[in-house]
């Protein structure tokens, strides 16, 4: 966690990174930010606490949105690894918001050891940090008390408030950020990640989120409108295929922000269960109406779904047994016409078999069209109240 204290126009308020872009909107709309302003945060930092190697970015006029996306990319890591990128940090070479991003992105580039205790520990570490593990016969066969040795009395070992860190200046430093665009990079649970493509350089969003994430991916590309970017699903994790193919012709015909809005309803109306069942009551309502959709993500359980149910005679019984008192003596049940009553059941629930064997239906004395305007009249209700 890193706090900072920032400032804009005399007014002060601290902020806690890594954060969402709901409490990041907040407290810009707390310090009278203007809405212009608030897809390009840039504010003066005052003090940074919690995180004394990053006293220099005190001062200084800072990218929040630049903050924010290293503090989650140093969230990511473990606490072996935050004290690495400190100690590389301390050496005093890094000073920049991008510096400290690409930074990030070269794990491999510092070994850090606090392990001093030997020349032989010191080549092992540094040669795990370098190769990312060690063989069995590399184990044998190669002088880590030499590779140890070696590093001490060389200059690429620098003693640091964390250990001594050695800068394997011999590799490739990669620097994915150039300033403007951000790299991908997937932090908590969203559950779409799309790119955005404009004159050769890409943007990524991840929905849901607010729409001002949109609107800050278009300010760093340099584009006037999405309709400027080429779009491209980069991620959908979704619990089956279905629900990409939905997803895909919402994006296709209405819009990016139809698809933040649908994502949305998902993240919150839906279970793991819904989720599941969502792709079948669409394919049961028959539409690929955007406002129909949004209707049936918002209300999935006023659809009901019987699993293995082929026919009027299955669907009978299993209405039978699950949602009515009744109750027919063993004696007299071989008499009674459970195909009939099954479709009985089928006109008054507005039913259907779906392929794969399937029942989709409403509750009795209904059918899709009052289950529809039933949740339009809700929605209409909790925007008035709001």
């Amino acid at each position: 966690m890193i706090t900072v204290r920032v400032n804009y126009n005399d007014t002060n308020a601290n902020i806690e990174f890594p954060c969402d872009e709901s409490y990041l909107y907040s407290k810009l709309a707390e310090l009278h930010v203007p809405d212009e302003e608030k897809a390009s945060p840039r504010l003066f930092v005052e003090k940074v606490m919690d995180f004394d190697e990053l006293k220099c970015l005190e001062e200084r006029f800072i990218n929040l949105d630049e903050l924010n996306y290293f503090s989650k990319r140093l969230d990511s890591f473990d606490s072996q690894g935050v004290m690495k990128f400190k100690a590389a940090i301390s050496l005093g070479w890094l000073t920049t918001m991008p510096d400290l991003i690409n930074l990030t992105f070269n794990e491999q580039y510092y070994t850090l050891i606090q392990d001093m205790s030997s020349p032989e520990r010191i080549g092992k570490q540094h040669y795990l940090t370098r190769n990312g593990g060690i063989s069995e016969r590399e184990m044998l066969e190669i002088d880590f008390k030499k590779i140890g040795k070696d590093l001490i009395k060389s200059s690429q070992a620098k003693l640091t408030a964390y250990g001594l860190i050695i800068v394997n200046d011999d590799l490739e430093y990669e620097r994915p950020y150039n300033g403007r665009t951000f790299p991908a990079f997937y932090y908590d649970d969203k559950k779409i990640g799309l790119s955005l493509e404009y004159k050769g350089e890409k943007e990524y969003i991840y929905l849901p989120d607010l729409p001002i994430t949109i609107e800050k991916s278009l300010n760093r590309l340099g584009a006037e409108s999405i309709e400027d970017c080429k779009l491209q699903f980069d991620s959908i994790n979704y619990p089956n295929k279905e629900i990409d193919a939905i997803l895909k012709k919402v994006l296709e015909n209405d819009g990016v922000n139809a698809l933040n809005a649908l994502a949305n309803n998902l993240k919150f109306y839906c279970t793991e269960e819904d989720l599941n069942n969502f792709p079948d009551i669409v394919e049961y309502v028959g539409t690929e109406d955007f406002d129909t959709i949004m209707k049936i993500s918002e209300t999935p359980d006023s659809f009901i779904i019987l699993r293995n149910i082929w026919n009027d005679e299955q669907l009978g019984k299993k209405w039978m047994d699950d949602f009515t008192d009744y109750w027919i003596d063993d004696d007299l049940i071989i008499y009674f016409d459970f195909e009939s009553y099954g479709e009985h059941i089928r006109e008054e629930t507005d039913g259907k078999f779906m392929d794969g064997g399937d029942y989709i239906c409403v509750e009795e004395g209904m059918c899709i069209k009052d289950v529809l305007d039933r949740v339009e009249r809700q929605t209409s209700n909790i925007t008035m109240e709001i």
